[in-house]
């Protein structure tokens, strides 16, 4: 049984705090590695803890993201560039907004009635 399966099934408060450190373990790989594979040389040299705790994780870690359906465990998400140069990628999920220079139906309503009452000021 692994550090993080006791740490699951024992709940104390030593054991959550590992649980907590393994969990940012797991995060910093994810973050770190993206699309491609990684071996243990390289995470251990990314992970600065203990070689043991650092097997494990890398081992669960490694586990997770080859089950999975995605090749990593943190999705992506796509956006369109600053630049708006993606413009036409219909798996953008976030677009931005651009400027629209319109009154709206009241403000235009407003504009039109001070325009009257300016001209009629200005026949006087």
């Amino acid at each position: 049984m692994t550090r993080l399966q006791q740490a699951e099934e024992e709940g104390k408060m030593g054991e959550i705090s590992v649980l907590a450190s393994m969990k940012e373990m797991i995060d910093r790989l994810g973050k770190a590695v993206g699309q491609q594979a990684v071996s243990l040389p390289e995470a251990k040299l990314l992970l600065k803890e203990d070689d043991e705790l650092i097997k494990e994780v890398f081992d669960y870690w490694s586990r997770k993201r080859k089950t999975s359906r995605a090749n990593c465990l943190i999705p992506n998400c796509k956006q369109e560039r600053r630049d708006g140069s993606s413009t036409s990628d219909p798996y953008v999920a976030f677009r931005r907004r651009t400027e629209k220079m319109q009154t709206r139906k009241v403000g235009s309503l407003k504009l039109s009635v001070l325009s009257a009452l300016c001209l009629w000021l200005w026949s006087w």
